[in-house]
């Protein structure tokens, strides 16, 4: 019994996904031209428009102008958070890819929410706040920012966050939290995902506690979902 044509734009992205699936059109691949769409599904072109612009929106398919709508790929760097945020350009090194970084910059702000609970403290507390933008083979991969009580206007610096104290107690304990989130308008900007819409990022907080348990600094790496690997555990 042949099953019927999909007539909405969401029936038709259905389908387009279960042809990318079934390897009807492989990683990186072209899609067929709207016109031939149109005529295969038995639709408009405005629902094959639709449905294309539902699975662009949904991480699937790119456009890139003047050639047509391709699937998209997802080319993975691996990163282990556990070996160290100051170890990030060796893991890239050892992977053969090429690791660069924007000097890191040093600013005071007021900890949202989520600083806030991190750092054990009230929502608007001054903080001191590093972030640096790193990259891999010239594309920006990952955002990361360390925090820190503005204890001086000092901040710790996000190459060495390990080191990061306060009132001169190390740090000997920390928690992990990692969300997985859509980007943020800056951080869109930051990865240049403008014509990448539903690309997600993970968010890795690592929060580090001194011998009184108390909070003493927490580092956030916000990655690129369709380009970093998290990998925890054993090295093969």
């Amino acid at each position: 019994m042949t099953r019927p044509k999909p007539q909405t734009a969401r029936g038709v992205a259905a389908a387009i996904r279960a042809q990318i699936a079934s390897g009807d059109y492989a990683p990186g691949g072209q899609l067929a031209s709207t016109a031939k769409l149109a005529s295969e599904f038995q639709v408009s072109e405005k629902v094959i428009y639709n449905a294309i612009t539902l699975l662009k929106d949904g991480g699937v398919l790119v456009g890139r102008q003047g050639l047509g709508v391709f699937v998209r790929t997802y080319d993975y760097l691996e990163w282990r958070p556990d070996t160290g945020h100051a170890d990030w350009a060796g893991q890239v090194l050892a992977q053969g890819r090429i690791p660069s970084a924007f000097d890191p910059r040093t600013t005071t702000e007021e900890a949202d929410a989520d600083v806030a609970r991190w750092l054990n403290v009230d929502e608007g507390t001054p903080v001191a706040v590093s972030r640096q933008l790193r990259c891999v083979d010239g594309e920006p991969v990952q955002l990361l920012f360390h925090y820190a009580l503005d204890e001086g206007g000092a901040g710790a610096s996000v190459t060495e966050p390990d080191e990061a104290t306060r009132d001169g107690t190390s740090a000997d304990d920390e928690e992990q939290e990692v969300t997985t989130r859509m980007p943020a308008i800056e951080e869109v900007a930051s990865f240049e995902l403008e014509d990448l819409p539903g690309t997600p990022v993970s968010q890795h907080a690592r929060i580090r506690r001194g011998a009184d348990e108390e909070p003493v600094g927490v580092t956030v790496a916000i990655t690129r979902g369709d380009r970093v690997r998290i990998v925890y555990g054993r090295e093969p």
